[in-house]
């Protein structure tokens, strides 16, 4: 798993822990608006409420508080295993309020399609229709334990009565196959929000992809122009290196003519001498034989 399938996995399931904080609070908030409107309530009722929404929020403080790790320190495999217990643990919490309230008969079966819903953000198509097959098999197995009474928690026992399905078989088929409908229908629509999640990651994905490799590009591109800046400097540092060696050549050279025009003038110059010195010396010499004669 990467990490842009890791961030969304994680955002999805801060979505689902999200509203289940929520609809756990509704679900306390009819246990205590029970137990202040209606009679003969069992005080222990309130007592399991609180102890299942303070069972349930640990649960959700311990997944956001490992979810909001630095994404790459939150191991794959752990964080694919808390994403698929999540609806297990919903399943199975809906399933404990159920029997908790005595029957099946109860409007808390409704958080069994929200179950079902919430599916539809976590998982593929098939994990949903998993989903809805467990919840399912799960709200008919209860509902056949209560009719043939193993529901013994009865918080209120005068109000069960009037919609217990025990030893009642036309209401527990007729329950059960309401439910059942509901929860397929709940399964279907679920099955089409995934599709649009599913579509909208793959988007995602793409331009993901397309975003990579135009970084990729940019980078190559970047390396190149640096290369390219790096050879250019080195050029530029050869070709100062080369003039000032020039300068440095046209130096020596300017100081060798400069000694060369000074042998020359100096070599010249004796020259000249010589022949002056030559040119006295036979005039002195033609005089004497001048001088001679006479």
């Amino acid at each position: 798993m990467d990490i842009f399938l890791k961030e969304q996995t994680i955002e999805s399931m801060k979505a689902v822990i999200k509203a289940r904080s929520i609809f756990v609070l509704f679900a306390g908030f009819q246990v205590f608006a029970l137990k202040a409107i209606a009679k003969g309530v069992s005080l222990t009722s309130g007592i399991v409420a609180i102890s299942l929404i303070a069972f349930v929020y640990i649960f959700n403080i311990l997944c956001w508080l490992y979810i909001s790790r630095p994404v790459e320190k939150i191991n794959s495999q752990r964080l694919q295993f808390l994403k698929v217990f999540q609806i297990i643990f919903d399943v199975t919490a809906v399933s404990i309020m159920i029997y908790l309230n005595g029957t099946t008969n109860t409007f808390t079966v409704s958080f069994y399609l929200i179950a079902i819903l919430g599916g539809s953000i976590l998982y593929q198509k098939k994990g949903i229709l998993f989903t809805t097959l467990v919840v399912s098999i799960l709200y008919t197995g209860l509902s056949f334990l209560e009719y043939f009474g193993y529901f013994l928690y009865q918080p209120n026992p005068e109000a069960v009565k009037l919609f217990s399905l025990k030893n009642n078989w036309t209401l527990t088929i007729r329950q059960i196959l309401i439910f059942n409908i509901y929860a397929w229908a709940a399964g279907v629509y679920a099955l089409f929000l995934a599709d649009v999640n599913i579509k909208r990651q793959k988007d995602l994905e793409q331009q993901r992809i397309e975003l990579m490799e135009k970084t990729k590009v940019l980078t190559e591109t970047e390396l190149i122009l640096k290369d390219a800046l790096t050879k250019s400097d080195k050029a530029r540092l050869e070709l100062i290196r080369i003039k000032e060696n020039l300068e440095k050549t046209n130096l020596e050279l300017k100081e060798k003519i400069e000694e060369l025009e000074r042998f020359h003038r100096l070599t010249v110059g004796r020259e000249i001498r010589m022949i002056e010195l030559k040119k006295e010396i036979k005039e002195l010499k033609d005089k004497i034989k001048e001088l001679e004669q006479k």
